[in-house]
Formats: structure tokens, sequence, C-alpha cells
């Protein structure tokens, strides 16, 4: 799995909608609009994608199979 460098989640979001990595070691769904529950795999952050998360601007990587 390639990784990109960790963006800080204050200053950035991604500009995709999709599944990243967060600086917690979780994967957690990004909308477009805001982060959804975080998982410990990327399958689990897709189950709770629809869930909304407190926690709104995570230090994040993407990630590519």
């Amino acid at each position: 799995m390639k990784k990109s460098k960790w963006f800080d989640g204050a200053k950035f979001v991604p500009a995709h909608v999709g599944v990243f990595e967060t600086a917690n070691g979780y994967f957690r769904f990004w909308n477009g609009i805001r982060w959804g529950g975080h998982g410990a795999t990327v399958d689990r952050a897709l189950l709770f994608s629809d869930i909304h998360d407190c926690g709104n601007s995570p230090t994040w990587r993407g990630i590519r199979k």
C-alpha cells in the first residue's frame, strides 16, 4: 500500500472522497464535507462512513492499493 505525506487537518482537507489514514492509526472516510467515524481497517471505516465524527480536523495521509 502506497501512502502520501502527512497533512495537517486544520489546514488541509482531502481533494477526493475516500478513506484516509489518520495519525492515531485509524482509517476514516472523507465524504467531501466532513469525516466519518473511524475504523481499524479501511473496510471498517467504510462501514462507519455515515457516522459524523466530532474530531473533524485529523492529521491525515492518503493511501493507495
